[in-house]
């Protein structure tokens, strides 16, 4: 009886050590170092044979974000459609003239596709370039959505000359 006790201890001890090693061979891709002969991605370059380019983002509503930093970094969160599962957003960007914010969104769609014929949600984040703005008030258009902020200060760090 003795013996069946010592024999499943040590059967149970090998067990646990046997866990306990480190394996060399282990398959795991976050284990394998990272080869500099591996390709770098490619970014997306636009192909105008192959794809078609448009403002076709439909617009719902936009929101402002301010990031708590000083100077203030503002943001606009575009909500709305793609017209189809094809269409994608391109890039986007804003555009001051005054004290008006003009947003873009600029959309690329394969040529010659079957898509989904559904409208598509999305929301984009399109930062303002608000640095070193005088104080007041500035308008954000996005296809015919508006909206408004105020800045009580100008919109730049004090140097110490300004003080």
């Amino acid at each position: 009886m003795k013996e069946i006790q010592y024999l499943f201890i040590l059967i149970a001890l090998i067990g646990l050590c046997q866990s306990c090693i480190v394996q060399n061979g282990v398959d795991d891709e976050f284990e394998k170092p990272v080869s500099s002969q591996d390709p770098t991605p490619t970014l997306f370059v636009f192909d105008e044979e192959k794809y078609t380019q448009g403002e076709n983002a439909i617009v719902e509503k936009i929101d402002v974000y301010f990031l708590e930093s000083w100077p203030l970094q503002v943001s606009v969160a575009v909500h709305g459609y793609l017209p189809d599962g094809c269409t994608q957003i391109y890039q986007s960007e804003s555009l001051l003239a005054g004290n008006e914010f003009t947003i873009r969104i600029v959309t690329i769609r394969q040529k010659d596709v079957m898509c989904t014929q559904a409208l598509v949600p999305f929301e984009e984040y399109v930062p303002l370039d608000v640095y070193g703005l005088p104080a007041g008030t500035y308008y954000i258009d996005a296809y015919g959505k508006s909206a408004d902020f105020t800045f009580d200060v100008d919109n730049a760090l004090m140097t110490t000359g300004d003080e």
